[in-house]
């Protein structure tokens, strides 16, 4: 049950999973998309200081818009985290 907000396990979106070995919610739709944009992001700059490329860069070297590639991005993320941290 996630209390922060309000949700029990029966009302996770289907867009989430949870991760048997760590017992965390974490992203299940689109593992190698999320990873292809962190790749991505990497070999652009998208993370460095200051940015080597916008998130319409990123997006269009994706082969998606700016909202998709944020959304890609953030799944990435948020599964790195939960996953390694």
């Amino acid at each position: 049950s996630d209390s922060s907000c309000g949700m029990s396990s029966t009302d996770v979106p289907r867009y989430l999973a949870t991760d048997s070995t760590t017992a965390r919610t974490v992203p299940a739709v689109g593992r190698e998309e999320a990873a292809d944009s962190l790749t991505a992001a990497v070999e652009s700059g998208y993370l460095d200081i200051p940015r080597g490329c916008t998130l319409v860069e990123l997006g269009e070297r994706l082969g998606v818009s700016q909202s998709s590639a944020s959304e890609r991005f953030r799944r990435g993320v948020k599964r790195l985290v939960l996953e390694h941290v």
